[in-house]
């Protein structure tokens, strides 16, 4: 089970952090370190004993610049770092949340009053929908087996297959979408495939080294799907109307799309993708409005899903 962070690490995000002149009252300081109030009088105390000239004005404060010059930021370069660590993908995640509080803090601590003077103005609220306590159940695991090339028995809950054990070769972690997944080349499949990472029930790490694969990467794992899921090159072409069709004309939804007015208020949208089963949701959920034209099964597919969906209704 991991631990905490340690007294030490504790002490020099609150240095951080006091660096950073904000008025951090105690209460304040609790909701940064997650401690008892009473331990940040202790953390301030022995800043104190250590030579540290903390004191009290509106809030806990240093009263020296002698630690680090400070950083040569523009407010621009100050606010999209800001920006970078606070978004919630960063900082939701079981594993960096901490890190990404203390990075930010010495960022505070160090930058120039004219960087730091200027509110944000925009936001990042990336939604997420994997479960923390699992993903951080495995996470530094998987990073260690990673980065060393080492054999991972898995044990996987699919959602096409159920629960499965394999030994995968794992080639990099990424977030897309909204949860975080492990790309490996998967022994039993004999192919890559992407594991969610909240749905691993089970992980050891052999002392068997594996050799990268070529032609795997981050940046064109993905291309051409609509989202996580791979597949076969497929042509996909939906006609659009009503509302369901400004919608689309409006949006971009993938590299690849290309959208033809049909002079009716209608659309004609085409894209190419690999995997059906992401995009195949995204037409059903416009409801009547969206029309698979190709190809056949697909279109034949979503026809007798709307069917089913129909009978369900049916007094």
């Amino acid at each position: 089970m991991a631990r905490g962070p340690s007294k030490f690490d504790r002490l020099v995000h609150l240095l951080n952090l006091l660096r950073s002149r904000r008025q951090l009252t105690a209460p304040r300081l609790v909701e940064e370190l997650g401690v008892h109030v009473r331990s940040i009088y202790r953390y301030v105390q022995s800043l104190s004993e250590m030579g540290v000239p903390v004191y009290y004005d509106r809030g806990y404060k240093v009263a020296t610049d002698a630690f680090l010059p400070p950083l040569n930021f523009t407010a621009d370069e100050y606010n999209v770092l800001r920006l970078l660590l606070s978004a919630s993908v960063v900082a939701r995640h079981p594993t960096y949340r901490d890190l990404a509080g203390q990075i930010t803090a010495k960022i505070d601590a160090a930058a120039s009053e004219q960087a730091t003077g200027s509110a944000p103005t925009t936001y990042l609220d990336s939604p997420t929908s994997y479960r923390p306590e699992t993903v951080s159940r495995w996470y530094r695991d998987l990073e260690h087996a990673t980065a060393e090339q080492l054999v991972v028995t898995l044990d996987y809950e699919s959602i096409s297959t159920g629960q499965t054990t394999r030994e995968v070769e794992p080639h990099f972690i990424v977030f897309r979408g909204r949860s975080f997944y492990l790309v490996a080349y998967c022994r039993w499949r004999e192919d890559f495939r992407t594991f969610r990472i909240d749905r691993v029930r089970g992980l050891s790490i052999t002392e068997r080294m594996f050799q990268r694969r070529s032609g795997v990467s981050p940046e064109t794992y993905f291309e051409g799907a609509w989202g996580v899921a791979t597949g076969q090159s497929v042509e996909v072409v939906v006609r659009f109307t009503g509302i369901a069709a400004r919608i689309v004309r409006l949006g971009h939804y993938h590299e690849r799309q290309q959208i033809e007015d049909e002079g009716d208020g209608a659309i004609r949208y085409s894209v190419t993708v690999n995997g059906t089963t992401e995009i195949t949701r995204w037409i059903m959920g416009f409801g009547p409005e969206a029309e698979v034209i190709a190809p056949e099964d697909l279109r034949q597919a979503v026809r007798s899903s709307v069917v089913a969906m129909a009978a369900r209704y049916v007094d």
